[in-house]
């Protein structure tokens, strides 16, 4: 019954929860560190680098079409997220290699085409970023 009690007392305020994972959550807004550090990243446009790993369990790493098209699709999921910089997504999705379009000078994406044949995914493991360093 206590249980149930607290329960219902703290559920209005669960819904303005807010979690806040960065740095400024253990400093006061106010402090002078913070107010130096904003003005920067204002004038600079510094914003917080976000890191998503895909972990391949596949004896190839991610040279496999299923984790290739995975980190494809991950890299323009976040490059259209509200609030995120598209130009500051990086991937090797997003990547030039030394092939070009034809008929032009501009380079193709590694994954462009997906590499899905044997042969595709030699040629993108041979690039050298299917390996961590």
């Amino acid at each position: 019954m206590l249980a149930l009690v607290v329960t219902g007392a703290v559920a209005p305020g669960i819904a303005r929860l807010r979690l806040r994972t960065d740095g400024h959550a253990l400093v006061p807004s106010d402090a002078p560190a913070v107010r130096v550090d904003d003005a920067v990243r204002r004038e600079f446009g510094i914003r917080d680098p976000l890191v998503v790993l895909v972990h391949a369990r596949h004896p190839d790493g991610i040279a496999n079409p299923r984790t290739l098209r995975l980190v494809d699709e991950l890299t323009r999921s976040f490059a259209v997220l509200p609030g995120l910089d598209s130009a500051s997504v990086r991937s090797v999705a997003t990547e030039r290699g030394d092939r070009f379009h034809s008929g032009s000078l501009q380079r193709r994406r590694l994954l462009d085409p997906l590499p899905e044949r044997p042969d595709e995914i030699e040629t993108f493991a041979r690039s050298g970023c299917s390996r961590a360093p």
